[in-house]
């Protein structure tokens, strides 16, 4: 009489003949999938760290510049980029580009901004501002008002809900005024006056305004 097999009791006794062909194949993977996920919590947790302490170095930064000490700064500004990535990294670029800039070394610090443009406005519009208004006083420095009133627009623009988008604004028209387009000066005065009359600085842009104003009058 033919015996009736379980399907069950067939299924196991392959499972079991499988895993002791293959034992020390399957030991190891597990091994290698144990160790991925425990490096990667490893270097999250460093990572965090890492992060921490580039954020104490940054905060260091800025109690240095309060002191005015322009060469400890941007030697600190120097290690805080050779040692950290990321934000802590760019906050000491842009400490650095202002060091360099207030020193009158103009093309470098504009070179740096340059490369930070952009770098902090999602999630710091402060230096994000900072970075732009840094960057075209270096280049209004080195005579270049209507490349400077570019960038500062453009960022304006690109930033049109931040509290500093007004003072942006009255930067490019002062650059603006200073590279002779008098025209687009008042335009961007005039963008505060009406977009942003709840400013701090539309006082400001309004005494700018009845100046050039009156300036074009003149002219006539």
């Amino acid at each position: 009489r033919e015996i009736k097999q379980d399907p069950l009791l067939i299924w196991t006794s392959r499972v079991s003949l499988y895993i002791e062909e293959h034992l020390w194949s399957i030991i190891g993977g597990v091994a290698v999938f144990v160790l991925i996920v425990f490096g990667t919590w490893i270097y999250r947790g460093w990572d965090e760290g890492q992060v921490a302490k580039g954020m104490t170095a940054v905060a260091e930064l800025e109690s240095i510049a309060t002191t005015g000490n322009d060469e400890r700064l941007l030697m600190q500004s120097d290690a805080v980029i050779a040692a950290y990535g990321g934000q802590p990294s760019k906050i000491a670029q842009l400490y650095k580009a202002d060091v360099l800039r207030r020193q009158g070394e103009f093309a470098a610090a504009g070179s740096l901004y340059e490369s930070l443009d952009g770098a902090f406005d999602s999630d710091n519009e402060a230096f994000g501002f900072r970075v732009v208004k840094g960057l075209a006083d270096a280049l209004g420095a080195m005579g270049n008002n209507a490349d400077a009133a570019r960038k500062l627009m453009t960022w304006a623009d690109r930033n049109s809900e931040s509290g500093l988008t007004p003072h942006a604004l009255v930067e490019a028209a002062v650059n603006l005024e200073r590279a002779g387009d008098w025209t687009a000066a008042r335009d961007a005065l005039q963008r505060v006056v009406v977009e942003y009359d709840k400013s701090q600085i539309v006082g400001e842009a309004r005494r700018r305004l009845r100046m050039l104003e009156g300036a074009v009058a003149a002219s006539r």
